[in-house]
C-alpha cells in the first residue's frame, strides 16, 4: 500500500520517497500500489526483476510470493526485503523460493534469487508433487 502499514514507526506514505530514490531507473520500474494479491490479478506483463517489501508474516509473505512469482520470467530476479529479521519472510524464502533458484545472494536484510529456467522449474514441481 506504500503506507508503512504495521511498521513500528507508524504509518506514513512512502511512495514519493520511493519514486525519488529510484528516479534514475524510473523508466524500467512499474510501482504498484494497493493490496498485493489484488494488484497482481490485474498485472499482465512479464517481470524480469521483482522486488517485494510487504506483509512480514508468513501468511502475508506467502500470499505476495504466490501472487507474483508466476509472472517472473525464467532467469528473472526476485528480491525480498526484511529477510534479516522477519521470520515469515525467511520461511517463505526457504520453502518456496530457494528451491526454484539457480543462484542467490543474501545481504543483511535483503534476499535476491534468480529463477531457474522453465525446464528446471518443471522438474522441481514434479519432484515436489511426487509422494515421498
Amino acid at each position: 500500500t506504500w503506507k508503512n502499514d504495521a511498521m513500528s514507526e507508524g504509518q506514513r506514505d512512502t511512495l514519493r520517497e520511493f519514486l525519488h530514490n529510484t528516479q534514475e531507473v524510473g523508466s524500467v520500474i512499474i510501482p504498484q500500489r494497493g493490496d498485493s494479491s489484488i494488484v497482481a490479478t490485474g498485472f499482465d506483463r512479464p517481470i524480469g526483476f521483482l522486488f517485494i517489501d510487504g506483509d512480514h508474516s508468513y501468511a502475508g509473505a506467502r500470499e505476495d510470493v504466490d501472487a507474483w512469482l508466476g509472472r517472473l520470467e525464467p532467469g528473472g530476479a526476485i528480491l525480498l526485503h526484511d529477510i534479516g529479521w522477519a521470520t515469515g519472510v525467511q520461511r517463505v524464502v526457504q520453502e518456496e523460493i530457494l528451491p526454484r533458484c539457480s543462484r542467490t545472494l543474501c545481504l543483511p536484510n535483503l534476499f535476491c534469487g534468480w529463477l531457474r529456467d522453465e525446464t528446471e522449474v518443471a522438474r522441481f514441481v514434479l519432484r515436489k508433487s511426487q509422494p515421498q
